[in-house]
Order: structure tokens, then C-alpha cells, then sequence
């Protein structure tokens, strides 16, 4: 199974929000599955204004996608920490290498690169 992680502030739902939630879902597939990271308005700070609407109010909206199958708080801008709390960062890059499941998704911001090891 394919899990397919973005992120996003979702203060305005706009067309784009929607496209690249649908892109995120076509690439996961029928069997996979989309997480979507809401940054908390601290972690909108750090690259953006703070949010019109609370992040509760912008949570349950996200729960309300389509294209969502699991609706996360993002604490942080970068979703790495998000995707690793609670487990020891080493052993959880060492599974991905082995089974390469996770995708990360994001259409604009850069963040630090995870390498696979070569077959």
C-alpha cells in the first residue's frame, strides 16, 4: 500500500488545494492513501502569515475532503518531524529504504532529501 503524505495550511480552500489533493489521491491509488498534514498556526508562522481561521476550524474542513483519508496536525512546517515523532528517526529511514512505501508530496517547498539505497 501507498502512502501519499502532503501538507498544507488550508486557511482559504481554493481549485489548487482541491488539484493537488486529487493528484495526491491518483498517485496513491485504489489501495493506497493520502495523510494530510494541517499546520498548526504556529507552523503557518514560520513561512506565512498567521491563518484567518482557527486551526480547528481549518482541521474539520480538511476531514471533510474527498480525497483524504486521514487528516494529521502538522506542528511543524517541515512534515518530517510530523512523520517520525514517537520513533527513532534511524530505524524509521532504514524501513523506508527497504520498502519504499512512503512518498512525500508537495508541490513548492523543499525539504531535506531522503535517499533510497540502490537494489
Amino acid at each position: 500500500m501507498l502512502i501519499v503524505y502532503t501538507y498544507m495550511v488550508l486557511d482559504i480552500v481554493h481549485p489548487g488545494h482541491m488539484q493537488m489533493l486529487a493528484n495526491a489521491k491518483g498517485f496513491a491509488g485504489k489501495e493506497g492513501r493520502v495523510v494530510l498534514g494541517i499546520l498548526t498556526d504556529d507552523a503557518a508562522q514560520e513561512k506565512k502569515t498567521k491563518p484567518t481561521l482557527t486551526f480547528d476550524e481549518r482541521f474539520r474542513i480538511a476531514q471533510c475532503l474527498q480525497y483524504c483519508d486521514v487528516v494529521v496536525a502538522q506542528e511543524e512546517y517541515s512534515p518530517l518531524p510530523n512523520m517520525f515523532s514517537g520513533y527513532e528517526r534511524r530505524r524509521i529511514i532504514e524501513f523506508m529504504q527497504v520498502i519504499k512505501q512512503m512518498v512525500f508530496h508537495q508541490t513548492k517547498d523543499l525539504y531535506p532529501k531522503i535517499r533510497f539505497k540502490e537494489e
